[in-house]
Order: C-alpha cells, then sequence, then structure tokens
C-alpha cells in the first residue's frame, strides 16, 4: 500500500524495521550478492537480536547467506550494510564458530536444527541469498 510509510516491496516482509526477503535457489556467494543487488538490496546483515531473530525467522529452516565477511582482514567480520563491523563473538554464532577452515570468509545463518546461529564459510558453499534493503530502516516501522 503506497500510502502505508513501513511497506515493504512485493515479496519482501518487515521485521524489526527493515524489509527482507530470502531467495529460493541456492548459490555461491557471489551470486547471492549479485541476485540481492539485482533487487535493489543487500544480503541481510542482523546487527541487534531483533534483527537477527527476523533473520532465523525469513530463512524458515534453510541455510541462508548473511553480508557479513571477513575477506579485507581476518577475524574483522565487515557488514555489506556499510556500517562497519560485525561482531566476532556473541550468542549469535554457533558454538566453535567463525573457525576459518580452509579460507572461510563468509557469514552463513543456520536454521535451529543446526544450532540456530552464524558460521563462517567458504564463498563456493551453495546456500540461499537473504536479502534486505538498505535504505528502508525505520525504527517506527516495527
Amino acid at each position: 500500500d503506497a500510502s502505508d510509510p513501513c511497506a515493504c516491496p512485493a515479496g519482501f516482509s518487515r521485521c524489526a524495521g527493515r524489509c527482507l526477503k530470502r531467495l529460493d535457489l541456492a548459490v555461491f556467494y557471489p551470486e547471492a550478492e549479485s541476485q540481492c543487488a539485482a533487487l535493489g538490496a543487500h544480503l541481510a546483515v542482523p546487527r541487534s537480536d531483533e534483527e537477527n531473530q527476523c533473520a532465523i525467522d525469513a530463512a524458515t529452516d534453510v541455510e541462508v547467506w548473511l553480508g557479513i565477511n571477513d575477506t579485507v582482514t581476518e577475524g574483522q567480520f565487515v557488514g555489506a550494510d556499510g556500517c562497519g563491523t560485525a561482531s566476532s563473538t556473541g550468542p549469535q554464532w554457533v558454538e566453535g564458530q567463525p573457525n576459518d577452515l580452509s579460507g572461510q570468509d563468509f557469514v552463513v545463518l543456520f536454521p535451529v536444527e543446526r544450532g540456530s546461529g552464524w558460521a563462517d564459510e567458504p564463498a563456493l558453499s551453495l546456500y540461499r541469498p537473504l536479502c534486505q534493503l538498505g535504505a528502508c530502516y525505520q525504527p517506527g516501522c516495527l
């Protein structure tokens, strides 16, 4: 509805002030970035517990790529939203992660049955993109 200032575009769902959309085809990380960009979005970057729960809900029990990586400086995870680093410690990470085995620089969100959290993975793994519109965060649109 164009009269609703909090409306997300068709196919996106609003949660915690963000517009999210999970795509259905599992792809490598570079393709996931491209597919989100084609929608005018970037891979999702949960920055709060509430946003992380929204990402878990949007993933609907499948693994999804997040827009977080440590390709520039190992251990320093940067978000695709342009808002700086993301924590490399904390409850959002699956136990024992990140572990950087074999150049794992890209973050995946695993569903509940796999630990319900983030893990670092290589770019050439197949997961579904979770896209987020960057310009649509509105604190009053919760």
